[in-house]
């Protein structure tokens, strides 16, 4: 028979209850798990009583869900199974007390959530993470307004939603996480001691978001805020050490993304400092290691430490054992087995290969079939079967290693984006050292598919610069395999869709292609468009530096949205009829076309990969496969030299370390051999004379029109044998024939930039710019615009753009490596026209050509992005100049101006023996052939007719002919 329990026993639960509360918060506070072990044991004593069974319902309940919340927090701090069963259960028992009163219900349901949360991520049982998100949402539901309670309950949500996403893998799952706690972290106010948690919980999804889609924008999120977390949070606050290490964890991601090495340094500090902070008793502490652990090997891969390497193995074997049972088990074991296969690789020792296979089969089997982790886990096993094959050649390894790749592959395409390219990229490579043509044919498509999902899922031209860098040999891998599989059309595309594809969406976005939409009175839709457009080239601006966006502003988010809203845009255009095509990407049957609008007989592409070296040339009626005896290392000590010094190959030399003289003959000679000699081989066949190459990579660097060969017995240059045009890509072609189709082709004026002053300290007057500027305005038939000395300011020179059919640049100009979008013409006062500036401020609506008769000025980026061809001559063809002329290297003065003047001498036409106008690209080669064979009387009587200010000084400065390329080598046409 229940008695009416006594005031005084109801008073003493009463302050039992909110001191077990306090006792918790403290706990959560230093960590005191005596204090919270006095807590539970007062706390069952007090329910034993014989008058708890009386105790008024509501009271009960409160109790129950504060000795719930005691157990909960001593399984976060032991990892005890059985607390957190306790913890589940005095929850629901206090629910079953609670049936009306919706605040408190809705408290009891978010913990019991959490506790679910909790168990599921240790034993995985399903039906845990359904209860949980349900509890969870009702929890939210029940409360309206927007409070800090509601904030609680969304944040808890949250990660119920996580949970599942971690297992099922499906991506409403994290967008669901991702909007709860962004509304929850808008209703926790600025002071709350909650924000830290919550931000960090938030930080956490926008990481898994990078994992699955590879969208940067999100890593970048997750770094600041993790970085604001651990600013703002207490080092005594108990969940510090999480903060930390998710802290670590992410700048380990940014270092795998951007290879500074501040962030690795940074990130292995962190997580350091995280494991030393991080109880040893604590359930979490085997995540801490094995995190410190991954970031070790990536150390060990840079630094080549044994000891970081070592470390981290210890440290996942120590995480494996600690998780023994728990889900988490399967991620820990991935670890070792990739650490175990590095150490493989550096030990040759073959009982690591096989602990790895081991550990590795071992995790997939404790996977989710559906789990995004999945992907990542198959490629390692590929991984280890892979190495285990080349080892000991057993066929078994050989056939389980490709099935794992293409499961790997299979996955990543639907779970994990990035876990694809990494699969496909090593799969294929691995294929082509086989010479399984077909099979890395299909590795590589995958690699490259997921590449091009990586590339369109980010916003901002950074952030797709990095996929970039991770992608840009791909195409050219491809490329070999189909062409050796005799698909030839498909080994072209492949080739155009690695090449310059940031300048290729540019080309294909243009504004101007839609003018057409204007006229037929689709005025809402063209001014969407052009809104679009202009938005995102400014935000584009903000991101590289140029401009700075106002204060508060999120420009990502904000690029984030006008990206959207320009697919929204593109996709409602090609739903017009005559508009379906526009805007899409170029296909095979766009090529046919080229060469009926232009004086082009062939379009040759040149490929270097790791292993060999691949020419495809594409004529009007066919396309013929051309093999080179050269490899990506092969070319990469053309490019540095056979020293430790790179200044001493050829980077060295276009940058002005060593002169070019000294290295280029036997260079041309060497690529001659290996690369020229068998395309002029078959142009010849063909009898094709006028021929565009697209060298992909670093060949781009090379003066491939100078080349030496021998054919049939002979020694040939390849000037003197074929019209050469270079172009980044076939879209740039077919956008330089566009160009032409609105440029008038009687215009004929002259704009000249020569010698701007003051010039930076160091730089010297081009002694000959203005003499060579002078009398190649002299050409042409209206009066030419010079601008020189300290006139030729930025606002000057760009202001006459709009007035000139030809622009020449006789001045100084620079290359900067590290950052090509800076690189640039110098002007009055030191002041550069970049790259940058071309894109985003220049338009030139009837420019033909533009000269740029200065040094390094065709240089395109060598260090981080050579296939996407980032120079001046693909800066000014993206803003409408279909003709190019730049330099590859450090040029001499004086013969620079002689071989300009007789370029404009063919091109304008008015040489007294009768010459008729030549097309630009004609003009160049029969100017850089006259130059080659000019002897010293030739030079003194050319200076004295068309240069006289110069015959003095000239000869003095004058020491030999100007046979050798160094002196007419370096200037190339890009375009048409």
């Amino acid at each position: 028979m229940n008695t009416t329990p006594s005031s005084t026993y109801l008073e003493q639960l009463i302050q039992a209850a909110d001191q077990l509360e306090q006792d918790n918060l403290l706990h959560s506070q230093t960590g005191n798990l005596q204090l919270l072990d006095r807590s539970i044991e007062e706390g069952q004593a007090l329910i034993q009583n014989a008058q708890w069974q009386s105790t008024p319902a509501p009271l009960q309940a409160k109790f129950m869900n504060t000795l719930g919340l005691l157990y909960y927090s001593c399984y976060q701090a032991r990892g005890k199974i059985d607390d957190i069963d306790q913890s589940s259960r005095y929850f629901e028992l206090a629910l079953e007390l609670v049936a009306s009163t919706r605040r408190r219900r809705a408290s009891l349901l978010s913990n019991l959530s959490a506790a679910l949360q909790l168990r599921f991520t240790r034993l995985g049982e399903p039906q845990d993470i359904i209860e949980a998100i349900k509890t969870a949402a009702l929890a939210v539901d029940l409360v309206s307004s927007d409070t800090s309670e509601k904030a609680s309950y969304l944040i808890n949500l949250s990660g119920a939603y996580y949970e599942r996403y971690t297992t099922v893998g499906q991506l409403e799952d994290l967008g669901e996480a991702i909007q709860a706690a962004e509304k929850a972290i808008e209703l926790t106010p600025v002071r709350s001691s909650n924000l830290p948690h919550r931000m960090n919980n938030l930080a956490a999804l926008y990481q898994e978001r990078y994992s699955r889609l590879g969208d940067l924008t999100d890593l970048q999120k997750a770094v600041s805020i993790y970085r604001r977390v651990v600013a703002e949070a207490s080092p005594q606050d108990t969940r510090y050490p999480a903060y930390l290490i998710n802290l670590g964890g992410c700048l380990h991601d940014l270092y795998r993304r951007n290879k500074n090495l501040e962030d690795l340094q940074s990130a292995i500090e962190t997580l350091r400092n995280a494991v030393e902070a991080v109880p040893e008793y604590s359930p979490h502490r085997a995540g801490f290691l094995n995190t410190l652990g991954n970031a070790l090997v990536t150390h060990y891969q840079k630094n080549e430490d044994l000891n970081a390497l070592e470390e981290a193995i210890t440290a996942q074997r120590g995480a494996v054992e600690m998780a023994s049972g728990s889900p988490l088990q399967a991620s820990f074991l991935t670890s070792l087995g990739s650490s175990l296969v590095e150490h493989y690789l550096y030990s040759r020792k073959a009982d690591h290969l096989g602990e790895a296979v081991l550990v590795c089969e071992t995790a997939i089997s404790l996977t989710h079939s559906n789990s995004p982790k999945l992907a990542s886990r198959w490629n390692n096993l590929a991984r280890c079967l892979m190495e285990r094959y080349k080892a000991f050649s057993q066929p078994e390894d050989l056939e389980r290693g490709k099935d794992a790749y293409l499961k790997a592959c299979q996955k990543g395409a639907i779970l994990q984006t990035e876990t694809a390219l990494i699969a496909g990229y090593n799969w294929g490579e691995w294929a082509l050292q086989r010479n399984a043509w077909q099979e890395a044919t299909q590795a590589l498509e995958y690699a490259i598919k997921a590449s091009k999902e990586l590339f369109q899922c980010q916003v901002l031209r950074s952030e797709r610069e990095v996929w970039l860098r991770e992608a840009q040999v791909l195409p050219a891998m491809a490329a070999y395999a189909q062409a050796m599989c005799g698909e030839l059309k498909k080994a072209v595309m492949s080739l155009e869709s690695g090449r310059t594809r940031i300048l290729a969406e540019t080309l294909r976005f243009n504004a101007t292609a839609i003018e057409s939409l204007r006229k037929e009175g689709h005025t809402e839709l063209y001014t969407r468009y052009q809104r679009a457009v202009e938005q995102l080239r400014r935000l584009e601006a903000s991101d590289s530096g140029m401009e700075t966006p106002d204060n508060g502003t999120d420009y990502q988010d904000v690029a984030r949205d006008e990206r959207q809203e320009l697919l929204r845009v593109i996709e409602a255009i090609q739903k017009i009829p005559g508009f379906e095509h526009l805007f899409r990407e170029i296909e095979w049957i766009d090529i046919e076309p080229i060469f009926r609008r232009s004086d082009l007989e062939a379009v040759v592409y040149i490929a270097i990969t790791s292993i060999g070296g691949l020419g495809l040339v594409i004529s009007k009626v066919d396309i013929e496969p051309v093999w080179f005896d050269i490899t990506a290392a092969d070319l990469d000590r053309l490019m540095l030299g056979d020293t430790d010094v790179p200044e001493e190959g050829y980077v060295g030399a276009i940058l002005g370390y060593i002169p070019v003289k000294d290295i280029l003959g036997d260079m041309l000679h060497y690529l001659g051999e290996r690369v020229i000699q068998p395309i002029a081989e078959l142009l010849q066949r063909q009898k094709i004379e006028q021929v565009c190459l697209i060298p992909t990579g670093l060949l781009s660097l090379f003066p491939l029109h100078a080349c030496s060969y021998r054919l049939n017995g002979k020694i040939h240059r390849w000037l003197e044998d074929f019209m050469t045009v270079y172009i980044p890509s076939i879209q740039s072609l077919q956008h330089c024939l566009n160009l032409l189709g609105r440029i008038s082709k009687e215009s004929r004026s002259f704009l000249g930039i020569a010698n701007p002053a003051p010039l930076p300290n160091g730089v010297p007057t081009l002694t000959y710019a203005a003499s060579e500027v002078s009398a190649s305005g002299s050409v042409f038939p209206n009066s030419p615009i010079i601008i020189m000395g300290e006139v030729a300011l930025f606002e000057n020179v760009v202001g006459s753009f709009p007035f000139s059919s030809h622009i020449h640049f006789a001045c100084h100009a620079t290359f900067d490596a590290n950052n090509p979008v800076d690189s640039g013409l110098i002007l009055s006062k030191g002041k550069r026209l970049r790259i940058q500036d071309l894109i985003s401020k220049s338009k030139f609506s009837k420019v033909r050509l533009a000269v740029l008769s200065a040094c390094q000025t065709a240089i395109t980026d060598f260090t981080k992005l050579p296939e996407e061809a980032i120079g001046l001559p693909a800066a000014f063809l993206q803003t409408g100049v279909p003709g190019i002329i730049g330099t590859l290297w450090p040029v001499n003065d004086l013969s620079t101006a002689l071989l300009m003047v007789r370029f404009y001498q063919y091109h304008i036409g008015v040489l007294n023996d009768g010459k008729v106008p030549m097309s630009p690209a004609r003009a160049l080669r029969e100017a850089q052939l006259w130059l080659r064979d000019l002897d010293r009387n030739q030079i003194d009587k050319f200076i004295e007719e068309y240069l006289p200010e110069l015959t003095g000084r000239a000869r003095l400065r004058r020491d030999e002919i100007f046979t050798h390329p160094y002196y007419w080598a370096g200037f190339t046409f890009n375009g048409l």
